[in-house]
């Protein structure tokens, strides 16, 4: 192996057994934090500076999906 390069190997997580898990983990995380993150701002744009509910779900809807 030529040192200071990464193969597929090294890519796809085969020389790291752990690796694989991990990232898996890390966006589970990410996409959680992103859901609770858009439902609080979507909540606190409808009931604290009164925007109208359709819209603000309607594209919170699109932007999580």
């Amino acid at each position: 192996m030529v040192s200071g390069l990464l193969t597929a190997q090294h890519l796809a997580g085969w020389g790291y057994p752990g690796a694989p898990l991990k990232t898996t983990a890390l966006g589970i995380g990410v996409q959680g934090a992103a859901y609770i993150g858009s439902t609080f701002i979507s909540i606190y744009l409808v009931t604290d500076l009164h925007y109208p509910k359709s819209p603000v779900y309607w594209i919170t809807a699109g932007v999580t999906w």
